[in-house]
């Protein structure tokens, strides 16, 4: 009844941004992709400062694999609204997921010049300097994003990970202890614990983890 009322609307206003922006959302819901984009882009073209429906598009475009009509998308919003966080993480991962990690990683950078406080950004930071084998700039990210989160057990999991690559084995230790407390993470906790144990020559406790 609520999507008859919405086209009866834009029927007869066909510049009605609320009702194109309803509908979009109703077709959304409905898993109608290609009918919300159209909606979600009428809504823009009568609002157009809507970054949250342009946003919304670009989303929409990655949902269907249009990876780079998203890319450029979200370029545009950004160079409008360089503090739309959402859209920096979104660009942010077509860009790692493409291996691009050095862009990855500058737009993360510029999202922290908005958005210092938020932890996510530093642990993608982290993600994308091992990609590049730039372990010392990782795990400085990895230790802020635990820092202002101190439940981002992945995060510390991860630092032990690096701990271990540079041998310092009693860092990696501390690291995979700590990070026991998260579901995600704690059965790798204990394998490498495993591992740790073993080149100490501690084999009884080395059985207890696995």
């Amino acid at each position: 009844q609520a999507k008859k009322i919405l086209l009866n609307i834009v029927q007869k206003y066909p510049q009605s941004y609320i009702a194109h922006k309803m509908l979009a959302e109703w077709y959304e819901k409905d898993n109608k992709i290609s009918t919300a984009i159209e909606e979600y882009v009428r809504a823009v073209e009568v609002n157009l400062k809507d970054y949250e429906s342009y946003f919304k598009v670009a989303r929409l475009l990655k949902q269907t694999n249009k990876i780079e009509e998203a890319e450029t998308m979200l370029k545009n919003l950004l160079n409008k609204k360089p503090d739309f966080y959402e859209a920096s993480e979104l660009l942010g991962d077509i860009y790692y997921d493409k291996e691009m990690f050095k862009e990855c990683i500058s737009v993360y950078l510029d999202a922290q010049k908005y958005n210092p406080a938020k932890y996510e950004i530093y642990y993608n930071l982290g993600m994308a300097f091992t990609r590049l084998n730039d372990f010392q700039r990782a795990n400085e990210y990895y230790a802020k994003a635990a820092e202002i989160n101190s439940m981002l057990y992945n995060g510390i999991f991860n630092m032990g990970q690096i701990a271990m690559i540079m041998s310092e084995l009693e860092e990696a230790e501390k690291y995979f202890m700590q990070s026991l407390q998260g579901e995600d993470v704690e059965s790798g906790s204990y394998f490498y614990l495993a591992q740790i144990a073993m080149i100490k020559g501690e084999k009884s406790k080395a059985l207890d983890y696995i």
